[in-house]
């Protein structure tokens, strides 16, 4: 199956050692990566639902959405389309849990800029 696929095949030899060297739980994957204090640092999760993930703990943690939630730090912003509304080179660390598979779902709806969208 690798030699199949050139791109898979190189992809898996240059990035195994990483891949492998991985283990434990998701917190523990984001306790290698955390920089310093996180009293000064500041967290965003894009498409964060109903809550934002905290898995660096920073005590500036933000969530991106598709609805505004200020009493818990979830700004509205339809990504893709609008700029996030955070100011350049600011935050320090950025994730998207389970994201990706929404967008395509929401780019398509006639609110999102596409009007040949038929409900």
């Amino acid at each position: 199956m690798l030699y199949r696929f050139p791109t898979f095949h190189l992809f898996f030899h240059l990035f195994r050692p990483r891949i492998s060297s991985m283990k434990g739980g998701i917190q523990e994957v984001h306790d290698k990566f955390t920089m310093g204090d996180g009293n000064n640092r500041i967290a965003v999760d894009l498409g964060c639902g109903p809550k934002p993930a905290n898995y660096f703990k920073v005590k500036n943690n933000w969530g991106v959405d598709l609805y505004e939630n200020k009493k818990i730090n979830v700004l509205k912003c339809r990504l893709g389309f609008e700029k996030l509304p955070f100011d350049d080179n600011s935050i320090d660390y950025l994730t998207a849990y389970d994201l990706l598979e929404h967008i395509p779902r929401y780019a398509e709806l006639p609110e999102h800029g596409n009007h040949s969208y038929i409900l």
